[in-house]
């Protein structure tokens, strides 16, 4: 899914698609120079004047309208032709190169942005049970503290367990967010409102 998004939706890959379509119409266009050329032209004129006479308006209308018609046929251009579909033939398959090398770019992208965003997805997991159990191990020690089977120096090291494991899941927390963005960009779909909907949920 993440993969069509960015095949549709990726300006990068849509801009080169683009330039290898202009470049294959520059094929067609310079294969054109070996083929007849006919050409329609046409006018047309209506003028209008107007003269005086010894106090007398004398008015002139003259009209008229032509049609040419011209075909060329190329017989020898001195190979001017043949080099001008030589070069736009060698630009199409730049183009095609560029384009596959884009593909595999975005793609590689893409996958990697998703496999972060999952393998996130479960450090978050793992961290939210590890604060948990920080948080299970701080009530227990203080308790013992409260019943004399545990010092002060037990309960700050729960207090620093658990502060680090809040850390770690905050951490998580932002790497998800920053893969998540990535596959977004990547895909070419940053700018709609339902990704950043779930994105300010998983936030806040």
């Amino acid at each position: 899914e993440w993969q069509a998004l960015a095949r549709a939706q990726n300006a990068e890959w849509r801009l080169q698609r683009l330039e290898l379509a202009q470049a294959e119409q520059a094929v067609t266009l310079a294969k054109g120079g070996y083929w007849p050329r006919l050409t329609l032209s046409g006018g047309y004129q209506d003028n209008h004047n107007t003269q005086e006479y010894n106090g007398l308006a004398q008015r002139y209308r003259s009209k008229g309208a032509s049609l040419n018609l011209q075909l060329n046929v190329p017989l020898y251009s001195g190979g001017q032709t043949a080099s001008r579909v030589r070069e736009a033939t060698a630009r199409a398959l730049q183009q095609q190169e560029l384009l596959n090398a884009t593909e595999r770019r975005i793609e590689l992208a893409v996958r990697q942005a998703y496999r972060q965003t999952a393998d996130y997805h479960y450090r978050i997991l793992a961290q939210q049970r590890l604060l948990e159990s920080s948080n299970s191990k701080l009530e227990s020690v203080r308790l013992g503290r409260r019943v004399g089977v545990r010092s002060n120096l037990d309960e700050l090291q729960a207090v620093q367990a658990r502060a680090e494991a809040e850390q770690k899941l905050a951490e998580a927390r932002y790497g998800q967010v920053l893969a998540y963005l990535q596959l977004l960009a990547s895909a070419g779909v940053l700018d709609e409102e339902a990704r950043w909907r779930w994105l300010r949920e998983r936030l806040y």
